[in-house]
């Protein structure tokens, strides 16, 4: 291939799954005039932003509600206002995902399968066309992953700040961006200890300087709802830990959420049931080729971690404990329910690790993300949501 065209195949390559994600959400964001699932609770606060100029929904940071309450405001009070910012956000993840895969393994093919499995993942293409809080904090610490690949230590603080500023629950990405920070670039000089620990202490001091920074100017855009003490918003380390107590209370009612070993086994179904080709509520939810792949990909990802250290090996190991299986114990120690949609932060790790798993034969790679996403169009993409309506 000449060397022009291999330039611009690299320029498209990354293009790809986003567009393939932008073509298949595109009917399905309009397909329901009214607020879905926890869309009932941002919806309505960005729209508190908008028409009464006060922050309702403190318990969460402020800029994803912004960030939805900016899709209202140019594209209006309706489905396409509440969802495109989330789908733009997963677009955006789709091609970090790329890069992030391309800069450890240096294989595109990998890259690129990669991004084509998470594009086709049920639960991530779901949250891209809701008008929630998840891809907005997931595309923002994704950034903060590459950027620590690339050594940018200042760039990459300040885009987890931004996450967390989306949703708390950015925060196990810090460990996981850490890791990066103190291994250093795969295939790059080691950096000396010194330079390890200087490279720690400033991503810290950056991105707790930028969390705070950046908390208590979005807080300080509007005043706190009726019956929310103003206080709590105009100081972010109350703030904070104002949002910690009331996600980690007991005060939450009881007898719903899912045991997280059955997040990969039976996940919940966040559109209505039965609106895919097959209607069969079971697969809707539930995708064998990546999930079941992961059950032995992510075993030999840990094994060749300890076997050879490699970097790879050790950050997926480490980025799926962190991701998802923290939550089994904490299951048993925190009095609140947890849901399936938790996973959504493993899932692009969990793409990532089966190409890797399957890396060494091109059309292997190739044929396997063709046939996921002939799976998730025959048995998940929500086709009854929008037949119905022509």
């Amino acid at each position: 291939m000449p060397m022009n065209m291999r330039s611009l195949s690299g320029y498209i390559e990354p293009l790809v799954p986003a567009l393939i994600l932008v073509i298949l959400a595109a009917p399905v964001i309009p397909a329901y005039d009214t607020p879905l699932f926890d869309e009932t609770w941002y919806v309505s606060a960005a729209r508190r932003f908008l028409c009464s100029g006060v922050y309702e929904r403190v318990e969460h940071p402020p800029l994803g509600q912004l960030l939805i309450s900016a899709g209202i405001l140019l594209l209006g009070d309706n489905p396409e206002g509440w969802r495109v910012p989330s789908l733009i956000s997963a677009s955006a993840s789709l091609i970090l995902v790329y890069l992030i895969s391309k800069e450890l393994s240096g294989r595109r093919t990998l890259a690129l399968t990669s991004s084509i499995l998470l594009a086709s993942e049920k639960l991530f293409f779901t949250f891209s066309t809701l008008g929630v809080l998840d891809m907005f904090f997931l595309a923002f610490s994704l950034l903060s992953v590459y950027s620590a690949l690339k050594g940018r230590v200042i760039p990459s603080a300040l885009a987890l700040a931004a996450g967390l500023c989306c949703k708390l629950t950015a925060l196990p990405f810090a460990p996981i961006t850490l890791l990066i920070i103190l291994k250093g670039k795969p295939g790059t000089s080691k950096p000396s200890r010194k330079r390890k620990i200087l490279a720690t202490i400033e991503w810290l001091a950056s991105a707790s300087a930028s969390l705070l920074l950046l908390l208590y100017l979005l807080d300080g855009l509007y005043p706190a709802a009726e019956g929310i003490e103003e206080a709590v918003i105009r100081n972010p380390i109350r703030h904070i830990s104002y949002m910690v107590t009331v996600h980690t209370s007991g005060n939450w009612p009881q007898g719903y959420g899912e045991p997280p070993w059955t997040w990969i086994i039976q996940p919940r179904n966040y559109y209505l049931g039965g609106v895919s080709l097959m209607g069969n509520e079971y697969f809707e939810t539930l995708n064998p080729l990546i999930y079941g792949l992961s059950l032995i990909a992510m075993p030999n990802a840990l094994w060749n971690s300890i076997k050879t250290r490699a970097f790879d090996s050790t950050l997926s190991w480490t980025w799926f404990t962190l991701t998802y299986l923290i939550w089994i114990p904490l299951y048993f120690i925190v009095s609140r329910p947890l849901f399936s949609f938790y996973l959504l932060p493993a899932t692009p790790i969990m793409c990532s690790t089966v190409a890797s798993f399957l890396d060494g034969d091109k059309r292997t790679q190739y044929l396997f993300a063709v046939l996921n996403i002939a799976f998730f169009l025959t048995f998940q993409y929500p086709i009854r949501m929008i037949i119905p309506r022509t």
